[in-house]
């Protein structure tokens, strides 16, 4: 019943703007302006996070690590004060950071949770882990980012952590834009053969929520998972996104242990492949959002699959 309802439920497409200054799942207004220090500015959340504040007359320094083409000049446009930030180093920093109100941390906890110990102790922040620390307990990956959980609860607590499920929408996304790709590609594909419910979560949704937290409105000192509004099946995942990117393509049915064998013979090769053996592991696990605090956003999966298919065409 519960795959029969969400294939319903994501039947509905429609266009929407790329621009991240378009905002779907209107944040709520703030009140109280303050300095945000926004690190990782430079990642396709980061920028959309840095927008949302903007928007809302808050003060933004965008941090980046790495200058890509037309970063800078599109922080000059949005009228972003903007700097270049390694979190390895440590005097800049500390500046950096003691002179905004707040700090979001866009980088994985593993890489920022050793920041956490330059926060005051009034000072907001917002860190990002992942829903997969409740679900696979077992993985090196998310032993490692529950521990950097517990050293920001340790040293900062009025922080708010994010749990996302699977982030996707843009093209550096890693998950669906990789399959859309693929799918472009090869008109015929694997598929696992797993049950385990996907509920994806729009990246511009993701930046609202980050905001909210800022805002208190999502609770301070809380750890939050974050989830889109879709629930479904990895066999309906596959034809939402198909549906998208609108290709036509034969999916064959495989068992999850078959793929992950010849998918590590392929990639001896030296073929691409569009999901990790991680990726494939946890094909049969249930990866809704686990936790007493959960936000579930508003874009349906298939709005922002269909505004993640018109950035790849671009």
């Amino acid at each position: 019943m519960v795959r029969e309802r969400t294939q319903r439920r994501t039947c509905v497409w429609a266009v929407i703007s790329i621009d991240c200054s378009d905002t779907i799942g209107s944040t709520k207004d703030m009140k109280e302006k303050f300095s945000v220090l926004v690190i990782g500015a430079g990642s396709p959340i980061g920028v959309c996070v840095v927008q949302r504040l903007l928007a809302q007359s808050h003060r933004v320094t965008a941090a980046y690590r790495t200058e890509t083409p037309g970063l800078v000049e599109r922080f000059t446009a949005l009228e972003a004060a903007h700097v270049r930030l390694d979190l390895d180093d440590e005097p800049n920093l500390t500046r950096q950071m003691d002179a905004a109100d707040a700090v979001v941390f866009i980088p994985i906890l593993t890489s920022s949770a050793r920041a956490a110990r330059f926060l005051r102790k009034d000072q907001r922040a917002v860190f990002f882990s992942s829903n997969n620390v409740a679900i696979d307990k077992t993985d090196q990956l998310y032993q490692k980012i529950t521990e950097s959980e517990d050293l920001v609860r340790a040293v900062a607590p009025q922080a708010v952590i994010l749990r996302p499920t699977m982030i996707y929408g843009h093209p550096q996304d890693q998950n669906l834009s990789r399959l859309m790709r693929a799918m472009q590609r090869y008109p015929i594909l694997p598929r696992p053969a797993g049950m385990g419910l996907q509920q994806p979560v729009f990246f511009q949704d993701l930046a609202d929520v980050v905001v909210e937290a800022l805002s208190g409105a999502q609770g301070k000192g809380e750890t939050i998972a974050v989830a889109g509004p879709d629930v479904l099946t990895v066999k309906a995942l596959y034809k939402c996104v198909a549906k998208a990117g609108h290709t036509r393509n034969l999916f064959l049915s495989v068992p999850v242990k078959t793929l992950i064998f010849a998918f590590a013979l392929m990639r001896r090769f030296g073929i691409k492949l569009p999901l990790s053996s991680a990726q494939l592991e946890r094909a049969n696990r249930d990866k809704r959002p686990r936790g007493p605090n959960v936000v579930i956003t508003k874009t349906p999966l298939a709005v922002g699959l269909t505004q993640l298919a018109k950035a790849l065409r671009r």
